[in-house]
């Protein structure tokens, strides 16, 4: 697997062994990140990162922070492998890989509540209606990730079955985009959004 364009075009990835892991593939990436235009100067957060792919496809592409979130230890590793080929390639990207649980990292990342631009986030495709669900829910990662464009990657199956919608009345998908087997939903939280949780309880 490869970065696709940027200062990082063609850098080879390694993807974490395991039946749990299951990057998104080139031709869907591409898609992507081409309808998403230009990243430079964005702050990205990329949870389930899994090999990192997404999220340093936004460094390559000029977004200047990039957070890669997972819990499994040998992802994290990968992902830091991965990181320093990108920087040896010529990004300079403030990069970070965080080990955790992807649905509460909000919670330790205080610092950029309001402050994300895109997020990522392509959990395992079991599981990805009820993650959905919980992360969409959450009032607390709602009002941190606002102002944000948020993309849940869903299998094509899933789309169709259990389509990712929002009950809590927090975000709204504002687009949906499908390549393949794969589905990807655009969220945004409406600007006149109220929240019940005040922004000092999220620092």
């Amino acid at each position: 697997m490869n970065i696709i364009a940027g200062t990082a075009g063609g850098i080879r990835l390694d993807v974490p062994k395991g039946v749990t892991v299951r990057p998104t593939g080139a031709i869907a990436r591409k898609s992507l990140f081409d309808s998403l235009g230009n990243l430079s100067g964005q702050t990205v957060v990329d949870l389930f990162a899994g090999s990192g792919a997404l999220g340093l496809e936004a460094a390559s592409r000029g977004a200047s922070s990039v957070v890669l979130v997972d819990l499994s230890r040998h992802a994290i590793e990968t992902i830091n492998l991965n990181v320093s080929r990108v920087r040896k390639a010529g990004v300079d990207a403030d990069i970070r890989a965080l080990r955790h649980a992807a649905e509460t990292a909000h919670l330790v990342l205080p610092e950029l509540a309001g402050k994300v631009d895109l997020i990522l986030a392509d959990p395992p495709y079991d599981d990805t209606t009820a993650i959905a669900a919980r992360l969409l829910g959450d009032e607390a990662f709602a009002q941190w990730a606002r102002g944000a464009l948020l993309i849940i990657e869903a299998s094509r199956e899933t789309s169709r079955n259990a389509p990712i919608s929002d009950n809590s009345g927090l975000w709204q998908v504002v687009k949906t985009k499908t390549m393949g087997q794969t589905a990807f939903y655009f969220l945004k939280i409406p600007v006149d959004r109220n929240f019940s949780t005040c922004a000092e309880d999220l620092r």
